[in-house]
């Protein structure tokens, strides 16, 4: 319980960064100082998240997919009213076991980046897929740096990942996440995954076993 405490308050955190970066980009021509103040914090923030996540053991329960694109693409729409979320749900199943909380997170964070890296438009996805379930979120910038394709997350070092998307943490965060979901099937144990690609621009998948 109290490692599963110390990732689940590095994921906040690091939603929290995200917040108070857009605050900053909010208040940037009417309150320079507030501006500057909150890019402050969300640097502190930064810099504490830099510490090695635990090993966590999700609280998997009954959740509602559909339910989690909805609501969402709803908070972002108002966080970024000049773009635009599409959402595709017919191949969502009605329900999945996950940590909701912990997804969220991550869903939260995968599609905050999409939308400031985006030209107009962040596509969000959720299927069921050879037995996982398959959050899509793609936008239509200019993708992923090559070298961060390259360089992959399995290293783990955030030097290596850092690019103009950003340091490289919240993925590293996300991937640990979606790994620490597990089940048992057929005697074999199956494990999350996540992989980055471009396709007409940035795309993340996260499987949920």
């Amino acid at each position: 319980m109290e490692k599963r405490s110390r990732v689940m308050l590095r994921a906040v955190a690091h939603d929290v960064k995200n917040k108070l970066a857009e605050l900053a980009l909010c208040l940037a021509e009417t309150n320079p100082g507030a501006a500057a103040l909150a890019i402050d914090a969300a640097g502190t923030l930064t810099h504490a998240l830099m510490v090695e996540s635990d090993e966590l053991d999700p609280a998997i329960d009954a959740a509602c997919p559909a339910d989690l694109l909805e609501e969402t693409a709803l908070q972002y729409r108002q966080l970024f009213p000049g773009k635009h979320i599409d959402i595709e749900s017919k191949e969502t199943p009605a329900l999945w076991f996950y940590d909701e909380r912990l997804i969220r997170l991550t869903l939260s964070n995968a599609v905050h980046n999409a939308l400031k890296f985006c030209r107009s438009t962040v596509r969000l996805k959720a299927a069921e897929i050879d037995g996982f379930l398959v959050f899509e979120i793609r936008d239509d910038g200019t993708g992923f740096p090559e070298p961060l394709l390259a360089t992959g997350l399995e290293s783990g070092n955030t030097e290596a990942l850092r690019s103009e998307r950003g340091t490289g943490l919240g993925l590293l965060l996300t991937r640990r996440i979606i790994q620490a979901h597990r089940v048992e099937r057929g005697g074999a144990i199956r494990t999350g995954w996540m992989t980055l690609g471009n396709e007409q621009g940035a795309v993340i998948r996260m499987g949920l076993p």
